[in-house]
């Protein structure tokens, strides 16, 4: 499929980011590419972002205090409007459904968390959370794909048109077999939301 071809089928939006380090609440094995990837962008109010941070990073110390079983990565845009992106990993739905009780459970038990919970809800002017499964098949080096050491990430969402999904993933492919072909090692992950919609 043409270059101009593909550009007039989708939507792109990309952002650069960096590791929000205060704020990270991390496993010894978040660095594995996850098969379920829940993505969490919050948009802040200009001027805000080191209020959130702060709060974030209250949060992240009181889940490791209380040694509740979640772990995440907080990523903060450094282009673009501000936001900031949670990446949560898993293997499975079922981890991510004992994830969202284990949180309700450490709220409940520790008041002064569901406060910070609350005084966090307050900075943000909204949020987005979109469920992605892995595409391992258009994805490239993912042994060398470990999120929670990367200091920069760049993540792109592109959009397709309905009925393209399948033309697209052949470019993808294609690319990845340029990839290998130079040797190239710079890893690159691919997830997909929905049919129409695929994120890298």
């Amino acid at each position: 499929m043409p270059t101009l071809r593909i550009r007039s089928l989708i939507a792109i939006s990309t952002a650069v980011l960096i590791i929000l380090s205060p704020a990270i609440a991390t496993s010894p094995d978040l660095g594995k590419t996850p098969q379920v990837l829940l993505l969490d962008r919050i948009d802040l109010p200009a001027g805000k972002v080191a209020e959130f941070a702060s709060i974030e990073a209250e949060i992240a110390k009181a889940y490791r205090d209380a040694a509740v079983p979640v772990y995440w990565v907080a990523l903060q845009s450094i282009t673009g409007p501000p936001h900031i992106l949670y990446f949560d990993g898993f293997d499975t739905f079922a981890q991510m459904e004992a994830a969202g009780a284990a949180i309700s459970k450490a709220e409940q038990s520790h008041p002064d968390l569901a406060r910070m919970q609350s005084d966090l809800a307050q900075l943000m002017q909204s949020s987005q959370a979109i469920v992605n499964l892995r595409r391992e098949d258009l994805s490239h080096r993912l042994d060398r794909f470990d999120i929670a050491k990367f200091p920069y990430v760049r993540l792109t969402v592109i959009q397709l048109r309905s009925g393209y999904e399948q033309d697209f993933a052949d470019v993808l492919r294609t690319i990845r077999r340029a990839f290998e072909t130079e040797g190239i090692e710079s890893p690159y992950l691919t997830t997909h939301s929905k049919p129409a919609n695929v994120s890298t």
